[in-house]
């Protein structure tokens, strides 16, 4: 009877325990970036050397932090973590957590030659989330203060793009900006070498000034993932709303195959002021440039000009329109009708697939697709859609041209 009675209860148990679990995964995780703690009074760190760096972060999603979430370097070849990961403290949604994490210079570190490494919060099935923390150091010798202290050996280097990005105080209005979720391009996804990919966030515009196209995202670091242009244009896109920003990226030829690759990304104000969560992209270098089905000529495109509708462009909702880019053939096939443009990605469209007209390599051609915004949108609401070049083997190559438009009445 007791083994009867032993058998019910553990059955129970698991069963609670299981609820449990299930609940937890119906929450969500969020964080928001309040403040970089210490502020180093010495102007260098000796390599080989330790120290410490603090965060101060606010949990602002609906899931309670535990043991199990842990902080995670993300990129800085020469500044470790002592450990490699660290579980954080419990925090409730709307609680305050001080990361604090200790960090060692690399032996290797040059003098005078600014370092710097990249963590984040990852859940307990090692999703990343919340704000990119960063920090930087000088590599040479310290200079004593006058005034005995125990602030780390550690500075920040001066530059025009603060550490702290956050909430930034624009007239008579705030700005503010949370990562929502990665739309394309997910942490450590296969990207081909040499050619361009678009990687797409979804923020929230969480201040109180509304967006246009006098602010911008630019890349902060990471040179082993060149892109397109200095900076790119955001989305109109009010208070408390939802947009998704991108940007079209290509990774380095020189990338060894199988290393992962990293950049960092800062969203400005019109008066150049960073402000917000840090976007990044974590991508796996899969293979170097596909070739053609004969492997005797490569196939390549770049994107030369919007012929039709510019980005940001307001387009009525049931409409039916033409979008037109001009693409220059840069690889070494040729052309032709086997050669096609299909739709990959944004719902808010419908599409036809197009055939590519005969064109030679190094010269150009405008390619047009007909388009129409479903009724199903959100006046004045942003929408991106996302097209893809394909050789006659189904190989996907060349810059990807996309539409970025806003639903009108």
């Amino acid at each position: 009877m007791k083994k009867l009675f032993w058998l019910i209860f553990t059955v129970m148990l698991l069963a609670a325990c299981d609820g449990e679990e299930e609940k937890n995964n119906n929450c969500e995780n969020r964080a928001q970036l309040l403040e970089n703690v210490n502020t180093p009074a010495s102007s260098g760190t000796l390599p080989g050397s330790s120290f410490t760096k603090t965060w101060r972060v606010l949990n602002t999603g609906t899931c309670t932090w535990d043991k199990d979430y842990k902080v995670v370097k993300l990129v800085g070849e020469f500044i470790s973590a002592e450990p490699m990961t660290s579980a954080v403290a419990p925090t409730p949604p709307q609680g305050e957590l001080r990361i604090t994490l200790t960090l060692r210079l690399s032996d290797q570190a040059r003098m005078n030659i600014p370092q710097s490494a990249s963590f984040q919060l990852h859940t307990p099935e090692n999703q990343p989330f919340g704000p990119v923390l960063q920090v930087q150091v000088v590599v040479g010798n310290p200079i004593s203060t006058t005034a005995p202290t125990s602030t780390p050996r550690v500075t920040l280097v001066p530059s025009p793009i603060p550490i702290t990005p956050g909430v930034v105080q624009t007239g008579n209005c705030v700005n503010n900006a949370q990562f929502v979720a990665d739309v394309t391009i997910p942490d450590g996804a296969s990207v081909t070498a040499g050619q361009p990919f678009v990687k797409i966030w979804r923020f929230r515009n969480t201040g109180t000034c509304a967006w246009n196209n006098t602010y911008t995202i630019s890349k902060v670091q990471g040179d082993s993932l060149a892109m397109s242009g200095t900076s790119a244009s955001l989305p109109n896109t009010p208070p408390g709303s939802e947009v998704d920003i991108s940007v079209t990226l290509t990774a380095a030829l020189a990338a060894p195959l199988g290393s992962q690759q990293t950049a960092i990304f800062q969203l400005y104000t019109p008066n150049r002021q960073p402000f917000g969560d840090q976007p990044y992209v974590l991508v796996t270098i899969g293979s170097a440039a596909p070739t053609s089905a004969s492997g005797a000529c490569t196939n390549n495109a770049a994107f030369v000009a919007d012929v039709t509708i510019p980005d940001n462009t307001v387009i009525r909702i049931g409409q039916t329109y033409v979008k037109t880019w001009r693409l220059r053939n840069t690889g070494t096939c040729p052309w032709s009708a086997d050669y096609t443009l299909i739709k990959v990605w944004g719902d808010a469209f419908t599409a036809n697939t197009v055939q590519l007209p005969a064109v030679d390599p190094g010269a150009e051609a405008d390619i047009s697709v007909t388009l129409t915004m479903l009724p199903t949108v959100v006046i004045g609401q942003t929408y991106i859609g996302m097209f893809e070049l394909r050789a006659p083997n189904g190989e996907t190559f060349g810059e990807p041209p996309y539409i970025q438009v806003i639903a009108g009445q």
